[in-house]
């Protein structure tokens, strides 16, 4: 879904088995993708994967996507805005884009 700017994907919302990472010493119930377009939309450079041990949540309604978008943007964007600026870095570093 798209949520100006934030976009988030369920499992459900991919069909490559091989896009979210499983674990397998854990007993993941479900996951949020924080989906990234570092250089330029609708290219997806990376996903930033949340996963969850536990089915019920105490901090959000799991089915309410305005919820969801709202606790990302309180909790999460800074964490991804800080992976997002390494990957560009990254970038810059071997000369795949401009200077950052």
């Amino acid at each position: 879904m798209n949520n100006n700017g934030l976009n988030i994907l369920r499992p459900n919302e991919i069909d490559d088995a091989n896009m979210w990472v499983q674990h397998n010493n854990h007993d993941v119930k479900f996951y949020w993708g924080i989906v990234v377009c570092a250089i330029e939309e609708p290219h997806v450079d990376f996903i930033v994967q949340i996963d969850f041990l536990e089915e019920e949540l105490d901090f959000v309604d799991k089915t309410n996507d305005e919820e969801i978008r709202r606790f990302i943007e309180r909790n999460l964007t800074a964490y991804v805005n800080f992976i997002h600026l390494s990957y560009l870095l990254s970038l810059s570093g071997k000369n795949q884009i401009e200077e950052v």
